[in-house]
């Protein structure tokens, strides 16, 4: 199982915006043709149960893994266990193909930096 790391993710407090701490497994993904850091998020309420797709650089949630998992669990079967990564991979390449590799990467570089 991979390293659990902590990283830094913007969240609302009363209409500003705070910086909270975050728990994941970090998981490398291509978008397009360029390799970037993510990191599948943790739930609050499962600690080894993924729930988030996060970029690692800015902290912003790409999207939930669960609504892919159930899909393959419902299309394939029960017996069916979609991977934390695998299901991050599918989400990842779903967007790609909907609105382009480049817009996604010029999302993800106009936030700002919170984690090196």
């Amino acid at each position: 199982m991979p390293k659990l790391i902590t990283f830094k993710a913007p969240a609302l407090d009363k209409g500003k915006i705070v910086h909270i701490e975050k728990s994941g497994y970090v998981v490398k993904l291509y978008v397009g043709n360029i390799q970037e850091k993510f990191v599948i998020q943790t739930s609050d309420l499962f600690p080894e149960e993924g729930e988030f797709l996060t970029h690692y650089a800015s902290g912003n949630k790409v999207g939930a893994l669960n609504p892919i998992k159930i899909r393959n669990m419902t299309g394939w079967g029960t017996a069916h266990r979609t991977t934390d990564r695998e299901a991050a991979k599918q989400l990842l390449e779903e967007i790609v193909a909907k609105v382009g590799a480049d817009k996604v990467l010029k999302v993800m570089r106009a936030a700002p930096v919170l984690n090196a």
